[in-house]
């Protein structure tokens, strides 16, 4: 199964260290440039070193 998911869920998740859930529950996590941006890029901006839990 494939799922889509925004912002939200994925900084939920990484916040509480279970980022990886979404894939062992679903198989395959996508998710828009948009989120990817949000999540990421601006999320380094805000905080120094590298988020943990995404495979980029």
């Amino acid at each position: 199964m494939i799922v889509v998911v925004n912002s939200g869920p994925l900084m939920a998740l990484a916040k509480i260290g279970l980022l990886d859930l979404l894939p062992r529950l679903y198989g395959q996590v996508s998710f828009p440039t948009a989120v990817f941006v949000e999540v990421v890029v601006r999320g380094r901006e805000r905080v120094s070193g590298t988020v943990s839990g995404l495979d980029i």
